[in-house]
């Protein structure tokens, strides 16, 4: 909407109604550095606001600072708050902080991550309903907070960060122990090449004293130091309770079937695991697991949902597994190759039975955009799949009818 639209809508408001929409919950104001824009938000800006994103991109010092100043007393209730602010903390911060020690309601906030400085840390100490924080990074110089001590009691329910930031900044901010007892889900997000020494030391902070983490993102822009490897990864198999684990780079994970076999037996609750399922291939570096190690799984994680990895291009063959994949959703197969459709949907459909869903393509240098691109293999893989897995249905649905004990084969597809 524009200025002359809101304009519009206070000129027609009637004297008796405060606010326009009485029951808005969410709420994104793209920009609020128009005097009109700002103004008339208000329109909106009621106590049934709950969820609130608001740039501030392009307003004058004093007008971000009254917007802010207002906000807690227009919307107490607020649960969610997302900020974007670029210019300098110490502008805005007496501002922000009156702010958030009036949201007592608030249970996720997004900030620049160099506005948490020690006041606005100590303005969320008193959100006793604050559950995750996130961080995006700015064009302005570090922030230190390192020294922010949180008084005994404070973020109690803290569970989540994400961090929309450089590896370095990111294991600067983890690697206190300021978090050590409350995060169990964490998840970091680069835009900028990655340097990959980091990663290492970054696991190596997680593995020795956030043992209580069950989930860990990571999505890191391309670098050029290397393939990740097993000894990178290895720190965290310390962390026991993890369940979901998403690591996507163009760097190959290089692997072979000992490793995540290692994997599997320290981490036995998983229900996601992705480890670089479209990497850009390196020069003389072998990578790709064979499809058959997905019987592993079925042996050390029967809740296993969603898998995410690069396989070696050759046929899997028939393999009679004693094990299943009774609970997987989605196999994400990303950019690997598909020597044999044919073969790969029987032992699929053996493997895992036919309501999975096989997602596959190859993610460009954003982490954010997924090409088009797809393989003419995977393409008939999955139209077998779809046909084998509908037949052994009908069969299976026939012997229960009949009552047949026994199980029918095709060819190597065993129908229980």
């Amino acid at each position: 909407m524009t200025a002359a639209s809101f304009s519009s809508l206070a000129f027609t408001k009637p004297p008796s109604v405060q606010w326009l929409l009485p029951n808005l919950e969410k709420m994104n104001i793209l920009d609020a550095s128009e005097d009109a824009m700002q103004m008339h938000a208000s329109l909106f800006m009621g106590p049934s606001v709950v969820d609130l994103e608001v740039s501030l991109l392009s307003a004058t010092v004093e007008d971000a600072g009254q917007f802010l100043k207002e906000l807690a007393q227009r919307c107490p209730g607020i649960k969610r708050f997302a900020l974007r602010y670029e210019r300098a903390v110490t502008l805005v911060e007496e501002a922000l902080v009156t702010c958030i020690k009036g949201l007592e309601e608030l249970e996720e906030i997004t900030l620049p991550w160099a506005f948490m400085t020690k006041d606005v840390m100590k303005a969320l100490e008193g959100c006793r309903e604050i559950r995750k924080i996130n961080m995006w990074s700015d064009t302005h110089s570090e922030v230190d907070n390192r020294n922010f001590e949180a008084k005994k009691g404070a973020f109690a329910k803290l569970e989540k960060m994400a961090l929309f930031v450089p590896m370095n900044t990111a294991l600067m901010l983890l690697n206190t122990d300021r978090w050590a007892d409350m995060l169990k889900e964490v998840e970091v997000t680069t835009q900028i090449e990655t340097d990959m020494s980091v990663v290492p030391k970054f696991f190596k902070a997680i593995g020795t004293s956030r043992h209580n983490i069950t989930s860990l993102r990571f999505d890191l822009y391309d670098g050029t130091s290397g393939p990740f490897t097993m000894s990178k990864m290895r720190p965290l198999l310390d962390c026991e309770q993890i369940q979901r684990f998403f690591f996507r780079h163009r760097l190959p994970f290089t692997s072979d079937v000992e490793d995540l076999q290692e994997i599997l037996e320290s981490w036995p609750n998983l229900v996601e695991l992705s480890l670089c399922a479209d990497p850009k291939i390196w020069d003389n570096v072998e990578s790709g697991l064979p499809l058959t190690s997905l019987g592993l799984f079925a042996l050390h994680c029967p809740d296993i949902e969603e898998i995410g990895l690069y396989f070696a291009n050759s046929a899997p063959g028939v393999h009679a597994e004693s094990h299943r994949l009774e609970k997987i959703k989605t196999l994400h197969v990303g950019s690997s190759g598909c020597a044999d459709a044919l073969s790969t949907a029987m032992y699929l459909v053996e493997m895992c039975g036919h309501g999975m869903e096989i997602d596959y393509g190859v993610h460009k240098i954003s982490p954010y955009t997924k090409s088009a691109e797809t393989h003419s293999e995977w393409d008939e893989a999955k139209k077998y799949f779809a046909r084998l897995g509908g037949m052994a249905e009908r069969t299976k649905y026939r012997a229960v009818g009949s009552r047949r004990s026994k199980p029918v084969s095709y060819g190597g597809l065993k129908v229980l």
